[in-house]
């Protein structure tokens, strides 16, 4: 799919908090409170991502859309990547990327990046360093709402040392969050350096692919990161054999 068809009133954004970044060598924490307005079911479209990046820039040529503001690459940044026993470089936009997506055109296959022949709405989806899909979950085997009135949080756990993606959400009624999904990463990044450079984001679209559809408003508050910054003190340990 490469059509884009969105109206002129159209809503979309790709915001990355730059005023922090997090070294990937540790797990990296983070939450955001949103709701939204002028949805109905059925005829409106809306999808947002939640992401991890090593962008220096948030001024980008992004792509809206089925997209939702994201692309599959981004030659300004490098990154080294393990995957099984196999190490490479490779220019990501974003590490790791979640989105939940009314239409589900998200994980559809395109001529830029692989993904479902066929589409599955009203889905959690997550793709990699590279738009591989790693996941998809059909939202209506849960409890969770893609668009709430009232507020609701998401929350992401990303550990690099066990390849590993917790996603969870809770409503404004509790404090205890029910997880979504836990996917498993087939790669982790090396960060020789042990340098702080990944960043956390949010972007928004609606409607997805209609030029007749009006859009939502999504408002989202309360963005909290928890993570390691700055970089930190490595001593390698040295010992005689044991006799």
């Amino acid at each position: 799919m490469s059509e884009i068809l969105l109206p002129a009133s159209a809503r979309y954004y790709y915001i990355v908090d730059k005023n922090y970044s997090y070294n990937s060598n540790y797990d990296i924490i983070w939450s955001f409170q949103y709701s939204v307005s002028g949805f109905n079911q059925g005829i409106s479209q809306l999808g947002y991502t939640t992401f991890l990046t090593t962008l220096s820039s948030t001024t980008l040529n992004i792509s809206a859309g089925q997209y939702l503001c994201t692309k599959q690459s981004e030659a300004t940044n490098s990154i080294t990547v393990l995957s099984g026993t196999t190490v490479s470089t490779a220019n990501p936009f974003n590490l790791v990327t979640v989105a939940f997506d009314t239409t589900g055109l998200f994980a559809l296959s395109s001529t830029t990046r692989p993904g479902l022949t066929s589409v599955q709405p009203n889905a959690l989806i997550v793709r990699g360093f590279n738009s591989q899909l790693l996941h998809v979950l059909p939202l209506s085997s849960t409890s969770f709402t893609i668009a709430p009135t009232a507020t609701q949080t998401i929350r992401c756990i990303y550990s690099n040392g066990a390849q590993t993606l917790e996603i969870a959400y809770r409503d404004s009624s509790t404090t205890t969050y029910t997880t979504l999904a836990t996917v498993s990463l087939p790669y982790r990044f090396i960060n020789s350096g042990n340098v702080d450079s990944v960043s956390c984001g949010i972007s928004y679209c609606s409607p997805i692919s209609s030029s007749s559809l009006s859009s939502c408003k999504m408002l989202v508050n309360n963005m909290h990161i928890e993570g390691v910054r700055g970089n930190t003190l490595v001593e390698v340990l040295t010992s005689a054999p044991l006799a």
